[in-house]
């Protein structure tokens, strides 16, 4: 919401929902993917659900191998991932109930596709000419744009973490961390301390759930950007093949960012095969 507060003329708060509604659709694509993909590796279920998390993870896999996610990537992930989790509510705690359709309610992938739709509209040589246009247009995706907000609020139950420092504490057997809240109301990250279980590492980004940490990575990362001069919260965009290294596009700035470290993690996705099967990279 800072995007749209900070915006000075009915042109710019246009551009600025289109933005966070982008960038609110991506947060939600990418914390349920971290979600389910714990459960894929740490706690794997029945054969019938391990296919269908992969069938969902496999949406990423090959866009990351293709031409990168974009808008409309995380929209129809998330109206994929909506059946998946009315099977397997467990998987995702707290996103069933914004994605699942609320009778004559438009769900929250519905308000997300509409305003995906005007920011392709936007793309496509229909920008806003004048102010007045801007202000118009705003009042057509108004609704949208508060219904995907109220939709998205179980995001303040599942908050990014990024721990700054961790000591393991032999009395208790806990590990005592201090880490960044990366998706709070501050503009800047704010500091907290926390008491877990299991051990994490510095400077990844986590999700916190009602069961401890969940790590986002491959989907998420810090990294120092040299044009900002300053670490960026980022998410995956693509595999660059011929360098054989992981492009990162910073959700403040949009810089891109080479990384050579997660380019395993990365191809260990499932990605679907020409048959349209579910297959594991080799």
């Amino acid at each position: 919401m800072h995007l749209v507060e900070q915006a000075y003329s009915s042109k710019d708060r246009y551009e600025a929902m289109l933005n966070a509604a982008e960038i609110l659709a991506a947060t939600l694509a990418l914390t349920s993917a971290g979600l389910i993909r714990e459960v894929l590796t740490a706690a794997p279920g029945t054969v019938q659900q391990q296919e269908a998390i992969t069938r969902q993870l496999s949406q990423l896999g090959n866009a990351y191998s293709r031409t990168g996610p974009t808008f409309g990537t995380w929209t129809s992930w998330l109206a994929a991932l909506a059946p998946l989790l009315e099977r397997n509510p467990e998987l995702a705690p707290g996103l069933l109930e914004p994605l699942a359709p609320q009778g004559s309610e438009a769900d929250l992938p519905s308000h997300l596709r509409a305003l995906k739709d005007e920011r392709n509209r936007a793309s496509h040589g229909n920008k806003p000419r004048t102010h007045e246009e801007a202000a118009l247009r705003i009042e057509d995706i108004a609704g949208h744009f508060n219904g995907a907000l109220l939709g998205s609020r179980c995001l303040g139950s599942l908050p990014w973490l990024m721990p700054l420092s961790s000591e393991y504490q032999s009395l208790d057997h806990s590990f005592h961390v201090v880490a960044h809240h990366v998706t709070g109301n501050n503009p800047d990250f704010e500091r907290r301390t926390f008491v877990w279980s299991k051990p994490t590492a510095v400077r990844t980004i986590y999700v916190l759930t009602p069961n401890g940490p969940v790590s986002l990575s491959p989907f998420v990362a810090s990294r120092f950007c040299r044009q900002c001069l300053q670490h960026e919260v980022c998410y995956t965009y693509k595999h660059d093949s011929r360098s054989d290294e992981v492009l990162l596009k910073s959700f403040a700035s949009g810089h891109e960012i080479r990384d050579s470290n997660l380019t395993n993690e990365l191809a260990a996705l499932p990605q679907v095969g020409r048959r349209g099967r579910p297959r594991q990279p080799s």
